[in-house]
C-alpha cells in the first residue's frame, strides 16, 4: 500500500476529538448566526458586547464600550447602568466618575451629576476644557452649583501654582 492511498489520506483528513472537553475538540463546529444578520454594524457591536457582558459581568472593556454605544444612541437610562456599574468596579477612576456626571446630566438628575463630578475631581481629573464643552454636561453646566464648583476648582489650582 503506498502512503498516498485514499484511505490514509481520508484518516488524516478526518478530524477526531483529542479530548472529552468541546473546547478542545477538532470536530467543526455549528454556530448560529441567523440573530446577527439583519443586524447593521452599530447593532451587531451593542449586541456582540451585551453577550460578552451576560458571560462576565466585569468585564471592563466591554462595559466602557457598550456605555459609550447606549449614549451614542441616547439609550441614557441603559449608559448610566453601565457607568454605575464601571464606577463600582473602578471606584478609584476619575474619568469613570466623570462618565457617570455625564449620563447623570443627560438624564436631568442634576445633584447626582454634581456629586458625581465633584468626586472625579477629587480623583484628580484635570481635563476642565473638555468638561466646559462636553454637550453631556450642558444640563448641569446651568446650576449655579457647578459654577461655584468650577470656582473652587480655578482657586485651588490657583493656590497650588
Amino acid at each position: 500500500m503506498s502512503a498516498t492511498s485514499p484511505e490514509i489520506l481520508e484518516q488524516a483528513i478526518t478530524l477526531r476529538p483529542v479530548s472529552s472537553d468541546p473546547l478542545l475538540s477538532l470536530q467543526p463546529r455549528v454556530f448560529n448566526v441567523a440573530p446577527f444578520c439583519d443586524l447593521d454594524d452599530h447593532h451587531f457591536e451593542m449586541r456582540f458586547f451585551e453577550d460578552v457582558i451576560a458571560k462576565d459581568p466585569c468585564c471592563e472593556a466591554a462595559l466602557l464600550q457598550l456605555g459609550e454605544m447606549y449614549t451614542r444612541r441616547g439609550d441614557f437610562r441603559k449608559g448610566l447602568a453601565v457607568d454605575r456599574r464601571l464606577v463600582r468596579l473602578r471606584p478609584c477612576d476619575a474619568l469613570a466618575h466623570y462618565n457617570l456626571a455625564c449620563s447623570h446630566s443627560l438624564l436631568d438628575q442634576l445633584d447626582e451629576a454634581l456629586q458625581a463630578i465633584e468626586h472625579a475631581v477629587n480623583l484628580g481629573y484635570r481635563d476642565m476644557a473638555h468638561l466646559l464643552k462636553d454637550p453631556d454636561l450642558s444640563n448641569l453646566r446651568k446650576d449655579t452649583r457647578f459654577r461655584k464648583l468650577m470656582g473652587r476648582i480655578v482657586e485651588g489650582a490657583i493656590r497650588k501654582s
